[in-house]
This record gives structure tokens, sequence and C-alpha cells, in this order.
């Protein structure tokens, strides 16, 4: 009634399919496996069915839905009549495998135990294990013997093994242990490493003497026998196929060898018995070089994919300083990817680096050097020049400061007086990029564009109707040095930039030297150095050629300006500056001029003498 009764309970909700205490059921230590995962509906249909309590099949089918116990061969009667309930509970029960009763007991509830002693040769059985020798469920053999015998007991020669044992209740054998058993088998215990059973001479630790259904006669099949002494191994999420298949015996000899665990052969020999060899490249992976597979692989099983012993990175990290320690960490790095550029076995490649130099990098990263000019480091694929693969301090994982990895090959460019304010912040991206450009020097826009980006607010000043021919051709360094200089304004030469007056030499105007002929200024008389000159009289040496002489830009500006020859429209005067209009006027033969207090001057280069250009008084 109580069994009928509790699927109508769990039908109706009046228990919980889940939470239920499966000890209502039975209430034995030793439960049914789909009871202890509350897959009740494993054995019953929870709408309805043909068979009691809504069994999903009837008698021994139910349990060959899951078991394959009994289906093949002679199937012990009791199966056939009353099915598997007629040995085990199908709850739950307080003996090993659900049996209602411990043991022999089980047997002895049908046999007769008077009928034992003459099938048995008068030896003393009834204390023995029936299963010892007979398969419970089924076998090819008569009696229900088991399918695997010894082969003294397959031919009824008991007696090489066991001793007469007279009126005694005790089944004596001939010899102790292991001394019983090579007296016909080979030792097996002659080895470096030796399987503890087999080193205590305990050879029925696994073998019957008798008949097992299993080879060998072992008491069970697979790694199902080396769990009766072995803790489980194969209940991680990940598991090594001989072990999720229960071939122990893949990777270990069963009695003795001479390598640790007593494995078949060492490791990795043995790994590459069956996995590819993993030391075939230019670079291994120390523990692939010294054979030490399981450093980082659990040869059973684990909760990481592959067998890793950790999740990477941690692996890693067991033997190699973390990677992941500063400000800014490479994204595989952060990730814990370090197989996305690393292989762990072995490669071509130093570090076994997935791939070589940039092409590793551009398997992520679009390629840098696909414009004109290319920065060096960049063409030679050698990223890691000035990227640190794993973490940095600094942004975009540099290897230091921009200022300071700059210098390590273009030098420092902060080493004279004045600076160009980007160089001396370390802003040197400012100006160029790093990798690739379509100009030279990988700036970033071409010449003057690129200075205007900053110095936008004097734009104006370069774009009147005279323009000094470097600036037309946007030949900023031919006057400016763009990172340092010991001159002012960053003048590339010696020029008294922000001085009206000065004693003149070729070294203080080496600036407009640079390009202009120094003799239109260093020459008294000339016919060609200068056009402003008065016959042969050079009218630059006048203003220019003396101590405190004129300097250049007190005349002319060094950019641009709406007038002939750069000049200015005022030149400062005093120490107001009081801006003295210069009033030049270009004419056939020359020019004239009347600044300030002074009368008209004209000169003509070739003068005519005309009455026309005869000078006011």
């Amino acid at each position: 009634m109580f069994l009928i009764l509790v699927p109508l309970l769990l039908l109706t909700g009046a228990v919980s399919a889940v939470n239920y205490d499966h000890k209502i059921i039975g209430g034995g230590p030793v439960v049914h496996t789909a009871l202890k995962k509350n897959t009740c509906y494993d054995c019953h249909d929870q709408h309805g069915s043909e068979f009691p309590f809504q069994l999903r099949e009837k008698g021994a089918r139910l349990c060959w839905l899951c078991h394959d116990k009994g289906k093949e061969g002679k199937v012990h009667p009791v199966i056939l009549k009353d099915g598997c309930t007629a040995c085990h509970a199908p709850h739950s029960a307080k003996h090993k495998f659900q049996l209602f009763a411990e043991g022999n007991a089980v047997c002895f509830n049908c046999h007769n135990t008077s009928l034992l002693k003459i099938p048995h040769r008068d030896f003393p059985v009834k204390n023995a294990r029936c299963t010892g020798c007979h398969d419970p469920h089924s076998s090819p053999n008569p009696k229900l013997l088991a399918k695997f015998q010894h082969l003294p007991f397959a031919k009824r020669e008991c007696s090489l093994c066991h001793a007469p044992s007279g009126k005694s209740s005790v089944i004596r054998l001939k010899a102790e242990k292991s001394d019983l058993c090579y007296l016909c088998h080979e030792r097996k215990d002659k080895k470096k490493h030796t399987h503890s059973p087999v080193e205590a001479g305990e050879c029925l630790s696994c073998h019957s003497p008798h008949a097992t259904p299993y080879k060998y006669q072992l008491y069970r099949e697979g790694s199902k026998l080396c769990f009766m002494c072995h803790e489980r191994n194969d209940e991680d999420k990940f598991v090594h196929v001989p072990v999720e298949d229960g071939e122990c015996t893949s990777c270990h000899e069963v009695h003795s060898t001479d390598n640790d665990k007593q494995l078949k052969l060492p490791v990795p020999d043995l790994c590459y018995d069956c996995h590819d060899d993993k030391n075939d490249k230019k670079f291994v992976h120390v523990p692939v070089e010294d054979g030490e597979c399981t450093s980082c692989h659990s040869p059973h099983s684990t909760g990481f994919k592959y067998q890793l012993l950790s999740k990477p990175p941690d692996l890693c990290y067991d033997c190699h300083d973390d990677k992941a320690d500063q400000e800014y960490v490479h994204q595989p790095v952060k990730e814990g990817r370090c197989t996305a550029c690393h292989d762990p076995h072995t490669s071509d490649n130093k570090y076994q680096l997935k791939k070589e130099g940039k092409e590793l990098c551009y398997s992520c990263h679009e390629s840098k050097a696909d414009k004109d000019f290319v920065h060096t480091p960049v063409g030679e694929g050698q990223c890691t020049g000035c990227h640190d693969p794993h973490t940095s301090p600094n942004q975009y994982q540099l290897k230091a400061p921009v200022k300071e990895l700059c210098a390590t090959c273009h030098g420092a460019k902060t080493e004279k007086k004045y600076d160009h304010p980007p160089v001396k912040e370390g802003m040197c991206t400012v100006c160029h990029y790093p990798h690739t450009s379509e100009f030279p020097y990988q700036l970033r826009a071409k010449l003057p564009d690129l200075c205007y980006s900053c110095h936008e607010n004097e734009k104006y000043k370069f774009a009147q109707k005279y323009v000094h021919e470097p600036v037309k051709k946007g030949q900023c360094p031919k006057c400016h040095n763009p990172h340092t200089a010991d001159y002012p304004h960053l003048l590339d030469r010696q020029f008294p930039a922000d001085e009206m007056y000065a004693d003149f030499s070729r070294k203080t105007y080496a600036l407009c030297f640079a390009c202009h002929n120094w003799r239109l200024a260093g020459d008294k008389e000339t016919s060609s150095a200068t056009n402003f000159r008065d016959n042969k009289r050079s009218i630059h040496f006048v203003h220019v050629n003396k101590v405190k002489g004129r300097t250049c830009r007190v005349c002319h500006d060094p950019h641009s300006t709406n007038n002939y020859r750069l000049l200015l429209d005022t030149v400062p005067f005093g120490v107001k500056s009081w801006g003295v209009p210069i009033r030049y006027k270009k004419n056939d033969v020359g020019g004239q001029c009347s600044p300030g207090c002074h009368v008209q001057k004209i000169f003509a280069p070739n003068p005519v003498s005309p009455p026309s250009m005869v000078p006011k008084k």
C-alpha cells in the first residue's frame, strides 16, 4: 500500500519529486542510483502504465533498461520467474548492491545447504562465497559457473591448490598467498616498482581463484576493479580517454614494472604511444623537453580542459612570473589566454610563439606597415622593440614612457637650451605616428599643416601676399629645429631674432647666410650680391655691417608680408618701439623709401641718372 501511495503523492504534489527524503522508501544506507539522483521516472511512468506501480516495464526487463546483468547465456531461473527484486531491493537496503541479505544468505534463501557437499567434492564450501564460482545473473556455463575460470577449477582439479580438509570446516591450501600461485605462474614481483597487492602476495585481492564473469578471473571489469582500492579519479568534468573507458591498464602495468607508478613505459614515451610527439620542433617548453607531461596535465581527470592541473593562467604562473601585475595588460594575458600566442608544447619560433614576429601580432591587430613610410622596428617586425607583450606600467604596454622609449634608439631630443614643448613633455606622438604614415618621418600630416595643427592662431602670418620661400614650400625645418635648439624660437642656427641691433659677423647671421649670399651685407661694394644697392654701393652693408648694425628683422618679416621683399610696414624705434613707416616703393630703376624723419631715399642698382630721379634735398 505504501509503495502504491508514494507515486500518487508525487504526482499530486503532496511529496516533492526533488526534495523528499529517500529513507521513506526502505530506509537502508545503500540507495538505488536513480533514487539518489531524484530520477524516479527512470523506473516509474509519472502518468500511467500497464504494469504495477506505474513501472515502465515488467520484471527484469525494467532493470535491463539500464543494467546488462543476466541478459546473455543461461539466466538464473529466479530472475526469469520473479525478476531482479527476488534478490535486490528496488530502492534501498542495508547490504551491498541493495541485496536483501548479506552474502550467501541471499542464495540460501532458495538453495538447500545440505546438498552442497556432493557437487563440491567434500570441500567445506558452506562458508565460502557462492559468487566466488557462480555468476548470480547468467552464464554460458552449466550451474551458472562464471564465464572465466581458473584452469584447475575448469578441469575440476581442486587438489592442485587445495589440501584435503578431512573433517575440518576450514578449506586448506597447499601454500600461503602468492607462494601457491607461483607454483604454476611466473613470478610477478621481479621488477623495481611492484603493485602493492603483488608485493604483499595478495593475488586474491584482484583475482578469483575459481571463476568470475571477467577475463583473468578479475573480481570487476576494468577500472571498477581498481576503484575497489584506489580513490576514484574519473569524476571530474574532463577525463583522460583511457580512464573514461575504464582502461587503466592502457597506461599501468598491473603487476610490476621498472617505471614509477607501474607505468608501462616512462613518460613521455607512454604519452606518445597515443599522442603526437610534442618534442619535434626547434623550441620546446621545458616540461615537455624534460618529459614531464604531468607537470601540466593530470593523467586521470580534472575540472579543466585537456586535464590541466589548474586553469590558465594560474597553471602557467606555477612556474612563470605573473604577467598581469601592472596597470596595462595585453588583452589575452588579462583573459588568461596564454596559448593565444604561445604553443604550450613546441614551436619553430622562440618562446614557443605560434607565429613569428609581426605575423603573430597581425593575427589580432591590423597591419601597421601598410603605408609609404614605416617605422624601422615595424618594418622589421620587431613589435616587441617598443611593446611588452604581457604587461607594463605604460599605456599600450610600452616598455618605457614615450620620451625615454624613443630616446633609446633616436637619442635625447632635449639636450639643448630650447625645447619644442611636445618634445619637452615627452609627447613625440603629437607629431609622429609610431608605426606608419603617408608622410616622411611618420609625420601625422604634411608640412606646414602639421605645424598649423598647434600654431593655428599664427597661420594668418604665413599667408600674406609675399611669402618667404621655405614657408611657401612648407619647409619649416629649414629654419626651425622641430625638437631642440641652442637658439630662441628653435632656430637651427644663430640669428638675433629678438634684437634690433647686433654687431655684424657671418656667425651672427648664420641662419640667413645658410641660403642667402653673405656678401650682400659683407661687401661694401658689389655688382651682384644684392640688388639693394645704389650703383655698386651695398645699402645692406650700410645698414647691417657695423657695430650696432640693424638686424634683418628690423626691416624684414621672416615668414610673410604684404610688401615686396618681405618688407615690414614699419620699423620699431625708441624705448617704446614706435612704429616708423618705411614707405617703400618699387620703381623702374630700383626703389625708394622715406622712413620717419628721413628725407626720401632713392636707390638705383644700375643708374641712368634721368633728371626726374635726382634726389630731393
